[in-house]
């Protein structure tokens, strides 16, 4: 078109309409090839994702366990069985516990050592208030 304009075979006016549809054309077509390659990244990324879904995942280990991990040591063997219970009485040695026993004097000046055992639990019933059976416990257990 240029060449035909300047041999006066088109007029300025033509050559001024085709210069801005090739020029729009142009633009069109890059903006094309953008998109184009905008949709090309975007399968390649999805294609990325299906194969992380699809691929086992891989753990991630820090480099000082892969280290540690590749080091050769005799693996020690875990015994999983358990020993069965011994079917015979066992005996248990132990020594006799001896005791020496001080006899005490029938008219003794010192006086009466008594215990206190605990009373055994009185019956809740109607008349039974809550709180004195809960104080009950607890003293019982305080003293054992």
């Amino acid at each position: 078109a240029k060449v035909q304009c300047k041999s006066n075979e088109i007029s300025d006016a033509t050559f001024d309409s085709v210069k801005s549809c090739t020029t729009e054309v142009i633009e069109r077509v890059s903006h094309e090839i953008a998109e184009i390659s905008n949709v090309k990244s975007r399968i390649a990324d999805l294609e990325l994702e299906v194969q992380e879904i699809e691929s086992p995942p891989q753990q991630n280990i820090q480099e000082s366990a892969v280290s540690y991990l590749e080091t050769p040591e005799p693996q020690q063997v875990v015994q999983t069985i358990l020993p069965e219970v011994p079917t015979e009485p066992v005996a248990i040695n132990s020594e006799p516990v001896k005791v020496e026993a001080t006899p005490t004097p029938e008219h003794s000046d010192m006086p009466e050592v008594s215990f206190d055992f605990p009373e055994p639990p009185k019956q809740v019933t109607a008349e039974t208030p809550k709180e004195d059976n809960d104080n009950d416990w607890l003293a019982r257990m305080e003293v054992q």
